[in-house]
Parts: C-alpha cells; sequence; structure tokens
C-alpha cells in the first residue's frame, strides 16, 4: 500500500476522534501531493557540490553576499537543489531547475532564531557554477547544523489548519484536524 492510500485509509477508519463519514470524504478530497524528505547524516565531504543538504558549508554562487541580521551573519540552513525535485513536482509549481538557500537569524544571545519578521533569508539562484563556501570569519563554530543530504521521496498530506478550505471544518469539530491526520513519513 502506497503512502496515498494508507493517508486515505487511516482517514476512512480512524477512532481518534468522532467524525461524521462525509467530513472524511471532505478531508480526503483535499489531499495534495507533496514533497517528504528524510536527512541523511553525513560529512561536507561526502555531499557533492551543488546537492541538496541541510547544515554544513553551503555551496553557493561565486558573487554571493552572506546575508546578515543585527550586525552578524545569518546561520545557514538548507539547499535545495531544484532539479533533485522535478520528477516529485506532481501540480507542477516548482522551477524546474535552481537552488533555494535558506539562512535564519540567531537571537542577541547567539543560542536561538529570533522570531522578528527578518528572521531568515530565503534565496533562488539559477547559477549553476556554485561553489563549497566557507563561513564567515564572525559565524562562531557552534553555530551551525550537522551536514545532512537530503532524499526527497513522494509524500501526501492534508491542508494545515489555516487553510480556508479546512477551516469550517476545524471549527466544527473544536479540534486541529491536521494534527490527529497527519501522517508522517515511515521508515521504508
Amino acid at each position: 500500500m502506497n503512502h496515498l492510500d494508507q493517508l486515505i485509509s487511516f482517514i476512512r477508519t480512524s477512532e481518534e476522534i468522532e467524525i461524521d463519514p462525509s467530513d472524511r470524504e471532505e478531508i480526503i478530497k483535499m489531499i495534495r501531493p507533496t514533497i517528504g524528505m528524510k536527512t541523511i547524516p553525513c560529512e561536507d565531504k561526502d555531499i557533492k557540490v551543488g546537492q541538496s543538504k541541510f547544515g554544513g558549508k553551503p555551496d553557493l554562487p561565486k558573487d554571493f553576499t552572506w546575508p546578515r541580521a543585527n550586525g552578524k551573519p545569518m546561520l545557514f540552513c538548507a539547499q535545495y537543489n531544484l532539479s533533485e525535485l522535478t520528477d516529485l513536482d506532481k501540480e507542477d509549481i516548482l522551477p524546474k531547475k535552481g537552488f533555494f538557500h535558506i539562512f535564519l537569524a540567531l537571537d542577541e544571545k547567539g543560542t536561538g532564531f529570533s522570531g522578528m519578521d527578518h528572521s531568515f533569508k530565503f534565496s533562488f539562484s539559477e547559477d549553476e557554477n556554485l561553489v563549497r563556501t566557507e563561513f564567515p570569519n564572525d559565524l562562531e563554530d557552534h553555530h551551525s547544523f550537522q551536514p545532512a543530504l537530503i532524499q526527497y521521496v513522494e509524500f501526501y498530506t492534508i491542508p494545515d489548519a489555516e487553510n480556508y478550505k479546512y477551516f469550517e471544518l476545524q471549527e466544527k469539530y473544536d479540534d486541529d484536524l491536521y494534527d490527529l491526520f497527519y501522517q508522517p513519513l515511515k521508515n521504508s
């Protein structure tokens, strides 16, 4: 049974909450394909330049300026190689090539995320000539994530609680249906 069939079966048969069968079918109609991610911890040297990954040192275009917030370098979080996603982008909404890079701002103590409006930097580049980039000198050593290769998998999910189509059901049952019906990736 694939993930979509498992999710539909779970929604139809779950006894965790009382919900009308017709509403269960409404939830099933809202299921959308998405792209799941699994991470494989490894060393930066074991990840090819340009591959999707969490943490480690980013692969950036040569002219990229490291983002800063509050005068401090932001923390590199992840990079996504969009050409690795084309087969899984069932709704054809992502660019076919290029890279997304995500950086996060640390709070004043340097221990957490600030929660400010500018607490992250999301960049897109079509430049395929990437270079494994060293951290800025003023980024402290403990301010980095351990590297992990990203493996993408086909996945299906229901809308979260902020989706307008889902809002009426949320109010009707006064429960977070997303949390009850969300099915994380199982190790396969």
